[in-house]
């Protein structure tokens, strides 16, 4: 099954079923998709490809005075990581994809891959 906007899809079967019918296809290929106002198809695959947790290392620093004299001063240091859930591949990425270029996904592996088609 080939598509070029989940649009399409989604005018034909409605928006419930469209989902389902391409979130069941064993094996997917994604290449450059647009993101309308809306978000479009390229946020479509965006949710379709999922999300990701990411930790990113914080570093907050503060001063403050004590005392009579504000000659006298603090400073304290803290360090954290922040888990953060964002989409793997975000819509933006997708609409600016070059040409022959997408992620796919078999059936057979449990990860995403980056790919390009070649031309013969």
């Amino acid at each position: 099954m080939g598509f070029q906007s989940i649009a399409q899809v989604s005018s034909l079967y409605g928006r419930g079923d469209a989902q389902t019918i391409v979130e069941n296809c064993a094996n997917t290929l994604i290449l450059r998709c647009s993101a309308s106002e809306g978000g479009g198809t390229a946020a479509f695959a965006s949710q379709l490809i999922g999300e990701r947790e990411i930790v990113r290392p914080h570093t907050s620093e503060s001063e403050s005075r004590d005392g009579e004299f504000l000659s006298q001063r603090r400073y304290s240091k803290t360090r954290s990581l922040q888990y953060v859930t964002e989409y793997a591949i975000m819509a933006a990425e997708l609409d600016k994809l070059p040409d022959l270029t997408g992620y796919l996904k078999l059936a057979s592996r449990l990860h995403w891959l980056r790919v390009a088609v070649r031309q013969p």
